[in-house]
C-alpha cells in the first residue's frame, strides 16, 4: 500500500491524494479551487491516465472540482464512487459555477459537456454499501460510511483481504445527541 499526496496535504489546497494497493491505483478525491490553475494538476496530470477509480468524499469544489477538467484533458477513463447527494449536489455546484464565471469572463478550462461526460462515470452508493472494483483493482471494496459533515459527505473504508484503509477528512467527530 502506498500512499502518494497530489495536492492538499500541507496546506489548504484542494484534496487530491493517490492511493496505491498492488497494482490498483484509486484516487482519493480530485479537487480543485476557484482560481482553475492547470499549473496546480501538474501532480495529477502524470498519473490521470492510470487510475483505475475515484473516490469522492464531498460536493464541492475542494473534493471533485478538477473531475470535468481531467476527464477531458487529462485522459482520465474510471468509475467515480460517491453518494448520491454528493453525486447531485456536486454536478449543481460545477454547473453554478462554470455559469458564474461565463456570466463574468470568457471561461474555456472546461465546459457543461465536460462536467456531463465526468458525471457519466459515477457509480451512486449508499451509506455501508459495499462495492466490489474490477480490473487491477480486482479484490478491492468500498464503502462509504457517514461523514457527519455535510449532507452526503462520506468517509471512505477500503478493503483489500485483511487490509483496511480508511479515508476520512472533513469528519465531523462531535457526539449526536
Amino acid at each position: 500500500v502506498k500512499f502518494t499526496p497530489l495536492c492538499g496535504a500541507r496546506n489548504e489546497q484542494p484534496l487530491c491524494y493517490l492511493l496505491e494497493i498492488d497494482e490498483a491505483c484509486i484516487l482519493l478525491d480530485c479537487g480543485w479551487d476557484e482560481t482553475f490553475d492547470p499549473r496546480m494538476l501538474r501532480p495529477l496530470q502524470k498519473v490521470a491516465s492510470k487510475i483505475d477509480a475515484v473516490l469522492v468524499t464531498h460536493c464541492d469544489l475542494n473534493h471533485l472540482g478538477a473531475l470535468p477538467y481531467a476527464f477531458a484533458k487529462l485522459g482520465m477513463r474510471c468509475q467515480v464512487y460517491a453518494t448520491l447527494p454528493v453525486l447531485k449536489m456536486g454536478q449543481l455546484a460545477l454547473y453554478d459555477m462554470v455559469q458564474s464565471r461565463m456570466d463574468k469572463e470568457e471561461f474555456e478550462t472546461f465546459s457543461f459537456a465536460d462536467i456531463d461526460t465526468a458525471w457519466d462515470n459515477f457509480v451512486q452508493l449508499r451509506y455501508q454499501q459495499t462495492c466490489q472494483l474490477g480490473g487491477k483493482a480486482d479484490g478491492i471494496t468500498v464503502s462509504p460510511l457517514n461523514a457527519g459533515h455535510m449532507i452526503g459527505g462520506a468517509v471512505w473504508k477500503i478493503t483489500k483481504d485483511s487490509e483496511e484503509v480508511v479515508y476520512a477528512v472533513d469528519y465531523n467527530h462531535a457526539q449526536e445527541r
